[in-house]
């Protein structure tokens, strides 16, 4: 049976963590955004992703990871819960990255690992481990359907980047239907709103078309 009680590593942990939230995510500023303030928490979360590490808590240390266990990551949702601040722990680090690891995509893993991107997996945010994607079906060589609620889709820039990529590469080639790669599946799938639109909205609507160019999405050179 493990010890339920938190060891000295976690409870460091911990302080870390609160540590940079009292400092980079006040009450004030947080609450602030509800009420239509505008406030940039991008430096608080790569405080959190790139300096103390946590993008890569769950990733293995072969990959550039910590090698953390649900332990570690249920520290760092405790203090984020404490604090409301408004990071894209859970969606990137936690989510999308443990979808990434069960899939095989080491490469992408290792960019989410060094907090240089973040991504969302493109599931509705209600869906359980155990429940199939309702509103989504196989068609042809890729996914038709619809799926709302991506939770931290406003965060993720690899989805931004497929996106602005996608539509260079439509463009290029002539074609009118354009895909987004979903990053957890290897599945196609189209935003309904456009990048710039990301920032207002936590969570975002994607469509999957029965036919559609597939894009890859490179970060580092995304099409105007």
């Amino acid at each position: 049976m493990s010890d339920l009680l938190y060891s000295d590593t976690e409870e460091a942990l911990r302080d870390s963590v609160r540590r940079l939230f009292a400092d980079r995510c006040p009450p004030e500023a947080v609450t602030g955004i509800y009420d239509g303030a505008s406030h940039d928490f991008s430096g608080a979360w790569h405080t959190l992703a790139a300096e103390l590490g946590m993008a890569g808590l769950l990733v293995p240390e072969q990959l550039g990871g910590a090698g953390a266990s649900a332990r570690e990551a249920a520290v760092v949702m405790e203090e984020i819960g404490r604090a409301v601040a408004p990071v894209p722990f859970l969606s990137s680090a936690v989510l999308a990255t443990v979808a990434l690891l069960h899939a095989g995509d080491t490469d992408t893993v290792k960019g989410l690992a060094t907090g240089s991107a973040t991504a969302a997996l493109a599931v509705p945010l209600s869906t359980a481990p155990s429940d199939a994607v309702v509103g989504v079906s196989a068609a042809g060589d890729g996914l038709t359907g619809r799926i709302t609620s991506v939770a931290g889709a406003g965060e993720a820039d690899l989805l931004e980047s497929a996106y602005r990529r996608s539509l260079g590469l439509a463009s290029e080639h002539g074609c009118q239907s354009i895909a987004l790669p979903a990053l957890s599946t290897g599945a196609a799938a189209r935003s309904t709103v456009p990048p710039s639109a990301y920032a207002s909205s936590g969570a975002a609507e994607f469509v999957f078309p029965g036919a559609a160019l597939i894009a890859s999405a490179p970060t580092s050179a995304p099409a105007p």
